[in-house]
């Protein structure tokens, strides 16, 4: 037993990408031909008459409120620290790009394009308060089933799941010393944030799980392109140097703009006078 442990462990450690991708296949062939889990987990919270009460409580509203506000916040700061980078040349030595490229870049494909975008947007699954196993109108459907039981911003699959998930791209980019403890924090908030979706009733449990497997393989995914095997346009000279570039550029447009404002402001006063 612990000798297959052990290897399971070691094929993981050698190849997570794989392993996400395995996982996700696996839950969506449990999820198709066991659909009735999802409704069984999601009725542990449905009171008839009443719905999903937890929905109601303030802690947990708190706490998908810290969630959201989690995936902006670090969404900007990478956003603004990517922009320093380029624009203030005494940065530049500072730290290594390729971290708000990785964060922008998965937070872009993973939460922002496959999930709310893509499957949120086309795959019409209505969500457990709006099925008519809830006291909703609209039919149950399962996981890949492509139905217009909902118009936009479906159930499958979870964007906050997605964005909880996705937090675990600061743990690929932070010393490894730091990043042990970092995983068991970012795990212990991403299970009660995406679980209290479930609790809500605005989500199934496969819409969560799914979602965590999904965005750990665009995080594998693009860790593997950006940092392990790049190709030459994304190896780490060349994409200092076209960044280096295009900040250059955007910062002499900017002198010369205000050069010529300030003529013109010049050229105004002195017609004035």
């Amino acid at each position: 037993m612990r000798t297959s442990l052990a290897t399971a462990v070691s094929a993981i450690a050698q190849n997570p990408l794989r392993a996400a991708v395995i996982a996700t296949a696996l839950l969506s062939l449990f999820f198709l031909l066991l659909p009735d889990v999802d409704i069984a987990v999601s009725r542990l919270f449905y009171e008839p008459g009443a719905g999903f009460p937890l929905a109601d409580v303030p802690f947990l509203q708190d706490l998908r409120a810290l969630n959201r506000f989690l995936m902006r916040l670090i969404g900007v700061c990478a956003g603004g620290a990517l922009l320093a980078w380029m624009l203030i040349r005494r940065l530049r030595a500072r730290f290594d790009v390729r971290a708000p490229v990785f964060l922008l870049s998965t937070l872009a494909l993973g939460p922002w394009l496959m999930v709310n975008i893509i499957l949120k947007g086309y795959w019409g699954r209505a969500r457990p308060v709006q099925t008519d196993v809830f006291g909703g109108e609209s039919p149950f459907s399962n996981v890949w089933q492509i139905v217009d039981h909902c118009q936009t911003n479906c159930s499958f699959t979870s964007g906050e799941a997605a964005s909880a998930a996705w937090l675990f791209a600061l743990v690929f980019i932070a010393p490894v010393a730091w990043r042990r403890t970092m995983s068991i924090g970012i795990g212990l908030f991403a299970v009660a944030a995406s679980f209290n979706r479930i609790l809500f009733g605005g989500h199934f449990l496969s819409d969560v799980l799914l979602s965590w497997t999904l965005i750990f393989a665009v995080l594998l995914l693009l860790r593997w392109v950006i940092y392990k095997r790049p190709p030459k346009w994304l190896e780490r000279p060349r994409l200092e140097a076209a960044l280096a570039r295009a900040g250059d550029a955007v910062v002499a447009r900017s002198r010369r703009a205000a050069g010529k404002l300030r003529a013109a402001r010049k050229r105004a006063f002195d017609t004035l006078r």
